[in-house]
């Protein structure tokens, strides 16, 4: 997957800001018109998000694994920024990567040199009819490819594959219910990590966020997030 830079103001010279280029079918962007944004923290810092230089309910001190509820973002001028170690980073450039009436998720992530990055992907997808949408984004070093099943299912063909640092593989659907999937080393049968009993409804877009071990671990961590 092609990853661009977003334009950012440099306050905190250890954080970088990469989006992820796979959103289709911008069209054109109105004044007034609003997108759906999640944000979701993948990194070791607390942070806190704000719109318009307020960090609303439920958007600060964001710990790992940990998400805010829908904002309403207006695509014309987002006026976003993060917050990490009392300084305040704007994140610039979105115009170009937010269309309105659609949903997106932010996500910070760590990179192998320690920074953090930030990647924007797109929630917007139709699954088909009785089925969920879901996309993998990766944030450790390892590139994956992924397979998926029902409960009972075996595991046959990749539902994506080579999903490097720092990027996602495209939405494909997924049986509504009870799901399993499994993350080998991209290019072998080498499993990675198995998840079982993943649980999806019909129609629900979801991100499955890879993350890297806890210190001193050495267990893969992940989970879901809905889309909006």
């Amino acid at each position: 997957m092609h990853n661009r830079k977003i334009a950012a103001a440099t306050l905190l010279s250890m954080l970088a800001l990469a989006a992820c280029d796979d959103i289709e079918g911008l069209g054109e962007l109105n004044t007034g018109s609003t997108a759906q944004v999640r944000f979701v923290n993948v990194s070791a810092n607390s942070l806190s998000f704000a719109q318009n230089g307020t960090i609303g309910t439920g958007m600060g001190n964001l710990v790992f694994g940990t998400s805010t509820t829908c904002t309403a973002v207006n695509t014309a001028s987002p006026s976003l920024s993060v917050i990490a170690n009392g300084e305040t980073i704007p994140l610039s450039g979105l115009t170009s990567d937010l269309a309105s009436n659609s949903s997106y998720a932010i996500i910070a992530y760590p990179t192998a040199g320690g920074n953090t990055s930030y990647a924007i992907l797109p929630t917007t997808y139709s699954s088909a009819a009785g089925r969920a949408g879901l996309r993998i984004f990766n944030a450790t070093t390892t590139p994956f490819d992924v397979y998926t099943a029902a409960s009972s299912g075996a595991f046959t063909t990749a539902s994506a594959s080579g999903i490097v640092s720092g990027t996602s593989s495209n939405f494909f659907d997924v049986s509504a219910g009870t799901s399993q999937i499994r993350l080998n080393n991209a290019g072998t049968t080498t499993s990675a990590l198995t998840l079982s009993n993943q649980n999806f409804n019909a129609g629900q877009n979801s991100i499955l966020v890879v993350a890297p071990p806890a210190t001193g671990t050495t267990a893969l961590r992940t989970f879901l997030v809905s889309g909006c």
